[in-house]
């Protein structure tokens, strides 16, 4: 399953498809950067009606950038587990 994007990080190219490379999973971008806004405000108002994002922008994870991630993330774990005796 896809994860959805809203927000000022939707309107670049490069950060979502970090995200999908981080997740190794397909990220919707949704065309309303201001979502969190328009989603309290439709919350406020009590509007029941569907949900109008204007659109999504599908972008799909690369191997490769997720084999990076994959390799990233490892250190960050191995680095994380040594820094853990330190802060006994």
């Amino acid at each position: 399953p896809a994860v959805r994007m809203v927000g000022g990080a939707g309107k670049s190219d490069v950060w979502p498809g970090i995200i999908a490379d981080l997740l190794n999973r397909p990220v919707e971008v949704s065309a309303c950067v201001e979502a969190a806004c328009y989603g309290a405000a439709r919350l406020a108002a009590g509007t029941e009606t569907a949900w109008d994002d204007g659109g999504l922008r599908l972008i799909e994870p690369t191997p490769d950038g997720s084999a990076v991630m994959a390799d990233y993330y490892a250190r960050y774990l191995a680095c994380y587990r040594k820094l853990l005796d330190l802060y006994a």
